[in-house]
């Protein structure tokens, strides 16, 4: 492959043109310096807010791990719990620990049921058939079963 020489260019004066330019002044060179410096601040304010949620995911990665542990004892001390609240082994440890035995005949208690007394205001209190409301205490009443 061959190439052509180039025709010289003919460059006439009014064709080109000189631009004056600014000299560097005192302003624009501290606008570049504000500019870099607000660039230089971002960038670090970006650098150490990741370190911050960095760490922060790093705690809350930690308090995960200490839930988990918890709820696993919680879970084997429910289980615990459970386990030593059955009657077969409640007996033993009463037995063995606290020297008590089971009686050989068992005899039911039952108390007599409480019938509601009606009060001065019309509605029924939990109190004994024969004892005497507040209201009722200045005056003289005879109550049964009670010695003065």
């Amino acid at each position: 492959m061959t190439v052509r020489p180039l025709r010289s260019v003919e460059v006439t004066r009014s064709s080109l043109r000189v631009i004056s330019g600014r000299r560097l002044s005192f302003t624009s060179a501290f606008g570049w310096v504000l500019y870099t410096a607000a660039v230089v601040a971002a960038f670090l304010s970006l650098f150490f807010l990741r370190g911050a949620a960095d760490e922060s995911a790093f705690e809350i990665r930690q308090m995960h791990r200490r839930i988990e542990v918890e709820m696993d004892r919680q879970h084997r001390l429910q289980l615990e719990k459970t386990r030593l609240e059955s009657p077969g082994e409640i007996i033993p440890i009463a037995e063995g620990m606290l020297g008590m035995v089971l009686p050989e005949d068992v005899v039911p208690v039952a108390a007599p049921r409480r019938q509601a007394a009606v009060n001065d205001v019309g509605g029924a209190s939990e109190r004994p058939p024969g004892e005497v409301s507040r209201s009722n205490a200045g005056r003289e009443a005879a109550v049964p079963g009670r010695v003065e």
